[in-house]
């Protein structure tokens, strides 16, 4: 929520940019909301998950892509698609099989991965940085 906050104040912080995908901001907040997909749709059954602490987490999320969408992706499409995750032995239900979660995350927040992956692509990154980081 603060970086939410700081672009609304300084906009110009998005241009700033750190030349290492670990110290960077754009891929810790896609590998972020990679993780939340994970945890709202793929987990296996059980596993216990925090409602208050996923919802805030969604809020500040959201809150984030709404400024950057608004303010410096207006029009932007990307280049590359967004992969899907790994999930063996991870999904919520054993007998969907791994294609279902691939697909509910390719499919369901569709329009959310192409904000991300535009995120990505603008900021000069890829779904490499997210995925498989140095």
């Amino acid at each position: 929520m603060k970086h939410t906050m700081n672009h609304h104040s300084y906009p110009v912080i998005h241009h700033f940019h750190n030349s290492q995908p670990k110290l960077s901001v754009t891929p810790a907040i896609v590998l972020l909301d990679e993780a939340y997909q994970l945890l709202g749709n793929a987990l296996q059954q059980g596993v216990a998950v925090d409602e208050v602490k996923m919802s805030m987490l969604q809020t500040a999320l959201d809150a984030y892509l709404e400024v950057v969408r608004e303010g410096f992706l207006k029009n932007a499409s990307p280049n590359g698609k967004a992969p899907a995750p790994e999930l063996e032995g991870r999904r919520r239900d054993p007998a969907e099989g791994e294609g279902g979660c691939k697909a509910l995350l390719r499919a369901g927040p569709g329009e959310r991965r192409k904000l991300l992956t535009t995120l990505l692509e603008m900021d000069g990154w890829s779904w490499r940085e997210v995925y498989q980081p140095e």
